[in-house]
């Protein structure tokens, strides 16, 4: 604190160079090293106009298709994932979809769908538990049923941009 006369005191004492704050408000580097709480912020925005026809089993997962690869800060890190995706399907006889992947690995299929240029769904959020320190990279594929024409981040009618965004909060909890 500073008194009245501007001097810098400590328990209304001078404050000089002879006191010292003890050891025991150390912090130490173990109680640092995994603090509880957000770790790490992922953010993407893909504004990329593209259009695929892609048949499933075949996977989308090319220009436009919003991804992300992050490194775990700790191996019992939680990653709260948010995709909002922009995609419309039509000019065929099917529809199409997108559904969230961990590398190679479903994690919820088909979030988002359409057919006759109308979409459903559009949103998903998931929580995943990293295992290990290695990079892992979270996307969004798509595919059809017969082969209908996706536009990703684009009304395909007009050809307006509609970004699709990816956010990513590792958390230690």
């Amino acid at each position: 604190s500073i008194n009245f006369d501007g001097q810098l005191t400590q328990n209304n004492q001078p404050f000089t160079a002879s006191l010292s704050t003890s050891s025991s408000y150390a912090t130490t580097a173990s109680y640092i090293s995994n603090p509880n709480g957000i770790l790490s912020v992922y953010s993407e925005i893909d504004s990329n106009s593209v259009t695929t026809a892609v048949v499933y089993p075949t996977l989308y997962s090319g220009s436009g298709a919003i991804s992300k690869t992050v490194t775990p800060k700790t191996t019992t890190s939680k990653f709260l994932i948010t995709a909002c995706i922009n995609m419309t399907v039509y000019n065929g006889s099917g529809w199409g979809w997108g559904s969230l992947y961990k590398d190679y690995t479903l994690l919820v299929d088909k979030f988002v769908w359409s057919d006759g240029g109308v979409a459903n769904g559009g949103s998903v959020t998931y929580v995943d538990t990293a295992t290990d320190l290695s990079p892992r990279t979270y996307r969004v594929k798509y595919s059809t049923v017969n082969g209908d024409t996706i536009y990703l981040n684009s009304n395909g009618a007009t050809g307006e941009s509609t970004p699709s965004t990816l956010s990513i909060l590792e958390l230690n909890l």
